[in-house]
């Protein structure tokens, strides 16, 4: 079996050779989604950063990005900037996102979203997905970040007594 870095080494190498049939997006189009809080208190800001990238296809171009924000997060608002040679269709924007983005080879999308965390009952996790679709249907791919309420239960030491007024106490 050939090490991690020694595929990356000999890809580098039929790449620049010509030698390289092709190269798929299933291999090269990531989208990395990662929020700054993993547990929050309700009204608390979330920044959530979304990095769509193509360091290899030259097949992938313009795809549609979605980003439906769940439930139990409100407000928010969004920034959309690119590297290399690709482009976003809006530049900003509040609310849930869907629009056309370039990433070929080379290059990445990057978009940063600020919402406020706003769980309900029940509802205590914002899990929280962006997807980008290129126009061949068929690559999908897909980032996902979670952020729960962060107040707690504890048990306290009457736990096993029979009265259930001081089972628990939640701590924000």
């Amino acid at each position: 079996m050939i090490s991690t870095g020694l595929n990356q080494l000999l890809l580098g190498a039929l790449l620049t050779t010509g030698f390289l049939a092709s190269v798929s997006a299933e291999d090269c189009v990531t989208v990395a989604k990662e929020v700054d809080q993993p547990f929050a208190y309700p009204s608390a800001t979330l920044a959530y950063t979304i990095t769509v990238a193509n360091p290899c296809d030259p097949e992938v171009g313009t795809g549609l990005f979605t980003d439906d924000f769940p439930a139990e997060v409100a407000q928010c608002t969004w920034d959309c900037s690119a590297t290399g040679s690709g482009w976003c269709e809006v530049a900003s924007g509040a609310g849930d996102i869907e629009q056309l983005i370039s990433v070929p080879s080379g290059s990445s999308v990057i978009i940063d979203a600020v919402c406020t965390f706003s769980p309900s009952t029940g509802h205590e996790c914002a899990l929280n997905r962006a997807e980008f679709v290129t126009m061949d249907p068929d690559v999908l791919r897909t980032g996902i970040a979670q952020t729960c309420d962060w107040s707690i239960i504890i048990f306290l030491a009457d736990f096993d007594s029979g009265n259930t007024s001081s089972w628990s106490e939640t701590v924000p």
